[in-house]
């Protein structure tokens, strides 16, 4: 049937979808060959012959190689075929040999050698296959980026760099490759980005040194070894342990800790914030402590105790209050947690904090003490002398629908106050 495509218009005209037939060509192959769809999956297992079989048929058709989709993103058959988990080399070589443009941009400002570089499983063999057919290592893309901020693979990185890639550009966020490779966990790129001296302390549009977006103990570490600044702060006050905390990452605080982290540091103003976790709001003077015991990934997890104990420790101030007059034992009953997981973790955290002498008749700015909050949160005091969760009386507002009875607030989403 494509043999008898009859004419160059139709070899290009778009389907309902905005596709031409080169691009729903090989949109058919990588939906169905993956075992999703209805053709067998010998389309990927046998050999990429039969999406070059069919892409050259459609091109002697009069199909244009660099046509792009007429959605809005603008792709061309080059930037889909790059879609794939495996990147097919046979159809991308066909493809490049065709006269596919490797520096045509779609709307988002992504030409295909970028998406290349991002590709977890690129090779240095079609990474030079791009470049022999023209790709351009040094201009920014629509982002301001240059290749050293998408690449992942080390090796590559270190060819680019050859190659003439400035390892100090930044982008239109004022983030340098180094700020990327932390803040994605890649401690090759970031390694080998120091090695090369990149400047350690660069700061973005938003204050943030690569250091201070270290997810990691050994993002951390590595950064520390070459001088990073353990103390760098946003305008907001917020630093790196902060961020730990927030995270309840045990063993980035310890290590942050144990080089001199300042346990006391604040924030100075109101700032919402998403880094690590989605409910958490960063409120004026809180300390780490005040985020760890508020931390929804930590309640989950299971690691807020680990966290706070770390942090009484080292000298944390348990009495500590944040900008509506909380302490840390006041904050942390406060807090709501939907799961049994988080409210375990959460019980756990406020009688440590009582153990260690949090004192529960401290009042907050609307003076409540804790038992007064305790009884608006869910709690009762034990004769034992503890706070315990009382059984969660899920309403109808809290139930997600259908199916399994899922409950809002699943993954333990909870802000710092109600």
């Amino acid at each position: 049937m494509l043999q008898k495509v009859g004419h160059e218009l139709e070899a290009n005209t778009l389907d309902e979808y905005w596709q031409g037939a080169l691009n729903d060509a090989l949109l058919a192959v990588f939906d169905y060959g993956d075992g999703t769809g209805v053709l067998p999956d010998y389309i990927r297992s046998q050999n990429w012959g039969h999406a070059v079989q069919i892409v050259d048929i459609l091109i002697k058709a009069g199909a244009y190689i660099n046509a792009h989709s007429g959605d809005p993103i603008q792709r061309t058959a080059l930037h889909y075929a790059l879609d794939e988990q495996e990147p097919p080399l046979e159809l991308i070589a066909f493809l490049i040999d065709q006269g596919a443009d490797v520096n045509f941009r779609d709307s988002c400002g992504r030409s295909a050698f970028f998406e290349l570089l991002e590709h977890p499983k690129a090779t240095k063999e079609l990474v030079k296959m791009f470049t022999d057919a023209g790709a351009v290592v040094g201009p920014p893309d629509a982002r301001g980026q240059n290749p050293l901020h998408c690449v992942r693979i080390s090796s590559i990185a270190s060819w680019l760099i050859a190659s003439g890639a400035d390892i100090s550009a930044v982008d239109d966020e004022g983030e340098t490759p180094l700020h990327k490779a932390s803040s994605k966990h890649n401690l090759e790129l970031v390694s080998l980005y120091l090695d090369e001296g990149t400047p350690i302390d660069r700061r973005n549009n938003l204050r943030w040194t690569p250091f201070m977006q270290s997810p990691s103990a050994s993002i951390s570490k590595a950064l520390l070894d070459h001088g990073a600044d353990i103390h760098a702060a946003t305008d907001q006050g917020i630093t790196a342990i902060h961020q730990a905390a927030k995270a309840c990452n045990q063993e980035l605080i310890l290590l942050l800790l144990a080089n001199g982290a300042n346990v006391h540091a604040r924030t100075v103003r109101e700032e919402p914030t998403c880094d690590f976790d989605i409910g958490t709001i960063i409120v004026e003077g809180n300390t780490p402590l005040h985020l760890a015991v508020a931390s929804a990934h930590g309640a989950l997890n299971g690691q807020t105790l680990e966290v706070v104990t770390a942090l009484l420790d080292h000298g944390a101030d348990i009495e500590a209050k944040e900008g509506t007059g909380k302490t840390p034992l006041l904050l942390a009953i406060s807090t709501k947690f939907y799961n049994r997981w988080s409210w375990t973790s959460n019980e756990k955290a406020v009688n440590c904090l009582l153990e260690r002498g949090a004192n529960p008749h401290a009042v907050d700015d609307s003076a409540k003490n804790a038992f007064q909050l305790a009884d608006d949160k869910h709690y009762k005091f034990s004769e034992t002398g503890q706070f315990e969760r009382k059984p969660p009386q899920f309403s109808h507002e809290h139930n997600m629908g259908g199916g399994r009875g899922r409950v809002r607030g699943a993954y333990g989403r909870g802000g710092f106050h109600s």
